[in-house]
């Protein structure tokens, strides 16, 4: 079931793609948008992924996700003997990382559609486009 605190798993290559965005302007935007109309929010973060009915409250979900792998070279220095002479020499490897970028919005309004609830989880890979999208403006 859908946590309302935001998870962790923020990696160094996320922040670094993440600029200026955080955490805290999805806190902040989601917690403007409590009292207002859904419409506030589909302005803000864009259609729903989803909608769903239950006991009168209508929870909308936005989600996004991506993952995959990269390769990042590792420079290394070797060292060895010509007979006996030590040198060293300077050789690249490769070593693939994956990632796996995900963010889910869920708010719930009530039955006249106005946001009561708000509430995300996934890490700052997958909410930067979120997060920009909430950001206090000025």
């Amino acid at each position: 079931m859908f946590s309302w605190l935001r998870l962790g798993g923020v990696t160094l290559v996320a922040g670094v793609l993440a600029g200026c965005s955080t955490f805290a302007d999805i806190e902040a935007g989601l917690a403007d948008l409590r009292g207002k109309p859904i419409d506030a929010a589909v302005y803000q973060l864009g259609y729903p992924t989803n909608k769903i009915t239950i006991s009168g409250e209508n929870v909308y979900t936005w989600s996004n996700q991506n993952s995959g792998s990269y390769t990042m070279p590792q420079n290394n220095i070797g060292y060895g003997y010509a007979g006996t002479i030590p040198f060293s020499y300077n050789y690249t490897t490769y070593q693939t990382q994956s990632y796996d970028y995900y963010c889910i919005i869920t708010i719930v309004t009530d039955e006249k559609d106005v946001i009561i609830k708000a509430g995300y989880e996934g890490n700052i890979g997958g909410c930067t486009r979120y997060s920009r999208r909430l950001a206090p403006k000025g």
